[in-house]
């Protein structure tokens, strides 16, 4: 049996395996847990996309021995905590065939769905929203816990870069900035140089954290990674 942990990206399992592997609290040996769920990347955020993934797996549900359990990670970006809750819920709705009706993050709801025999299966489906002080998206979070002692290549992006822009009056997009910071504290403040030799594979997140994990401080109390480790220990069968 594979439990189901739906992302946005590649780059987001890569993130969140790292937690789940390095910093939840497993109940049994990790080569269990990696077989006992399944990885299911949407290609970005799209509820048509969310839906027929879901559908997909409504027929694993019929499969199934145990009960599924079922976890959706996204951003929330520049939206409400509620109007994702809604996002979702519209979509679980729409792929199961029945209310879904699911008001807070992090909490796992058995739900039952019947076959075409009248045949009834349980599944438990719970949400994650990823961002910092209740907005914004996962790299928030990373640069939040980021190692920034000696960050200079990217806090001198921030520092000049930004200023120059501004004096230019060329509008700056938060996003793009948060990104490049990203990858200049990966690429220029992290990597070795040897490593930077090979830096378009050694920036990929899933290669970056094998290599340079305790860049982040992913032990760090505070609420949003408490949260996805809580989340994420419920995949710990």
């Amino acid at each position: 049996m594979n439990h189901k942990i739906i992302v946005e990206s590649f780059n987001d399992q890569a993130v969140y395996s790292h937690i789940l592997h390095n910093h939840c609290i497993p109940r049994v040996d990790i080569e269990i847990i990696e077989k006992s769920h399944e990885w299911i990347e949407l290609g970005g955020l799209s509820p048509k996309a969310l839906t027929i993934k879901l559908k997909d797996i409504k027929s694993d549900i019929y499969k199934a021995e145990e009960s599924l359990k079922i976890g959706i990670i996204i951003d929330i970006d520049n939206e409400t905590i509620e109007s994702r809750i809604a996002l979702l819920n519209e979509a679980c709705t729409a792929a199961f065939d029945i209310p879904i009706n699911i008001e807070n993050t992090n909490d796992f709801k058995n739900y039952i769905i019947q076959d075409e025999n009248n045949d009834d299966f349980d599944f438990n489906l719970a949400y994650y929203l990823a961002g910092l002080n209740g907005k914004g998206e996962l790299e928030h979070l990373l640069k939040e816990i980021a190692d920034t002692s000696s960050s200079h290549h990217a806090n001198c992006l921030e520092d000049g870069w930004v200023k120059c822009l501004e004096h230019k009056k060329i509008p700056i997009n938060d996003k793009q900035l948060r990104k490049l910071w990203m990858d200049f504290y990966k690429r220029l403040d992290c990597l070795t140089p040897r490593e930077a030799k090979q830096a378009a594979e050694n920036v990929r997140w899933d290669n970056f954290l094998r290599l340079h994990g305790d860049k982040f401080d992913f032990q760090r109390d505070i609420q949003e990674l408490n949260e996805i480790k809580s989340f994420l220990n419920q995949f710990c069968v």
